[in-house]
C-alpha cells in the first residue's frame, strides 16, 4: 500500500501561492501521493478551467506527486465568503439529505463538477459525504433522497470510469446529526444503490471515534470489494474514555496503527493510506507533514511503499 497526505492541512493565508507551496512541502516531506479538496479555501469553481487544470497537472508532474483522491465531502464554498480561510470542517454545504429538491440538485451538480475536475487530473476516486440530517425530515425521507442522489452521481461517474466513495463521520441521527455516520449504514446504502462504482473512503479515525472495531470494519469493506481509499490520523482517548474527534499527528494519540497496517496487509489492500491532518491547519502543518512521514516510515515502513 502507498502513503499520502491530504492538502487540507494547509488552510489559512500563509500558504501562498496555493497550491504550489503546500504541494512543494508535501513532496519535500517524502509523500508521493496527495488528496485534493474541492471546497474553499482549497480548490473551488475558479479552478475548474482547462488552463488552470493544465497548470496544476504540470506542477504535480514537477513535484512527482500523484492525486489519489479528490474530496467532494464538503461544499461549504457556496455559503462561505472568500475571506473565510479556515478548513470547511463540519460546514458541509448543500446536502444530499436536504428537504429542498433545489438544494439536493445543487449538491449533485457540484459532485459532477468534482468528478470532472478529478478525472482531468487522472484521478478516478472521488470522496463524498451525505452531510447533515435535517431537523424537519424523517430518516426514511432522507434515506430515499440520499439514495437517489448517489444513483445519479454514480451513473455520471461510471461514464468516466470513476468511483464515488462514501466517507462517514461520527455523529448521531436526528436533528442536526450527520446522516450516514457508521459503517453499517454505509454498507446498507451501497447495497441499495446497486452501483458497481460506489465504494468507501474509510476514515479509521472516524471509525475509532464511533467505537467501531477497526479490524472488523476493514475486513467487512474489503470482503465486499468496496474499500477504495483510507484516511488515517491519530485520535486521543481521554481518561474518561471520551474519544476526541481532533485529527492528531500520528504518535500523538491512541490509534492502534500496527493492528491497522497488519489488517490492511492481510486483506491485500493495495490502495493509498492518506493522512488527513486538517486539525493542524492553525498550528504547524509543515512540521506535522514532516513528523508524520518520519514516524510512519520509521515504525511501519515495512507496510508502505
Amino acid at each position: 500500500m502507498e502513503l499520502g497526505l491530504s492538502i487540507n492541512a494547509f488552510a489559512g493565508t500563509k500558504w501562498k501561492p496555493f497550491p504550489d507551496k503546500p504541494l512543494e512541502i508535501i513532496s519535500d516531506a517524502g509523500f508521493r501521493n496527495v488528496e485534493l479538496v474541492f471546497d474553499k479555501p482549497y480548490f473551488w469553481l475558479k479552478d475548474f478551467k482547462l488552463k488552470r487544470v493544465a497548470e496544476i497537472k504540470t506542477l504535480l508532474r514537477k513535484l512527482d506527486l500523484k492525486v489519489v483522491d479528490v474530496s467532494s465531502c464538503t461544499a461549504g464554498g457556496y455559503y462561505r465568503p472568500d475571506h473565510d480561510v479556515a478548513p470547511p470542517g463540519q460546514r458541509f454545504g448543500p446536502s444530499f439529505a436536504s428537504a429542498s429538491e433545489k438544494v439536493r440538485a445543487l449538491r449533485i451538480k457540484h459532485v459532477k463538477k468534482v468528478i470532472d475536475f478529478s478525472v482531468s487530473l487522472d484521478c478516478l476516486d472521488i470522496n463524498s459525504s451525505t452531510g447533515y440530517q435535517p431537523k424537519n425530515r424523517s430518516y426514511e425521507e432522507s434515506w430515499g433522497d440520499v439514495k437517489e442522489c448517489y444513483k445519479e452521481v454514480c451513473k455520471y461517474a461510471a461514464e468516466k470510469d470513476a468511483w464515488i466513495n462514501i466517507e462517514y463521520e461520527p455523529g448521531k441521527y436526528g436533528p442536526g446529526g450527520l446522516f450516514i455516520a457508521n459503517a453499517e449504514d454505509t454498507m446498507k446504502m451501497i447495497n441499495e444503490v446497486k452501483a458497481n462504482n460506489l465504494g468507501v473512503n474509510l476514515d479509521l479515525g472516524h471509525a475509532f471515534v464511533c467505537r467501531e472495531n477497526l479490524e472488523e470494519v476493514i475486513e467487512m469493506f474489503a470482503k465486499e470489494n468496496v474499500l477504495r481509499h483510507i484516511h488515517l490520523e491519530d485520535i486521543k482517548e481521554l481518561e474518561d474514555g471520551t474519544r476526541v474527534h481532533f485529527h492528531e499527528i500520528p504518535g500523538h494519540g491512541n490509534i492502534p496503527f500496527k493492528k491497522i497496517f497488519e489488517k490492511l496487509q492481510e486483506v491485500d489492500y493495495k490502495g493509498c493510506v492518506t493522512l488527513e491532518l486538517y486539525s493542524q491547519w492553525d498550528l504547524d502543518p509543515k512540521e506535522a507533514a514532516y513528523e508524520s512521514y518520519e514516524y510512519l516510515m520509521e515504525n511501519f515502513g515495512e507496510f508502505l511503499k
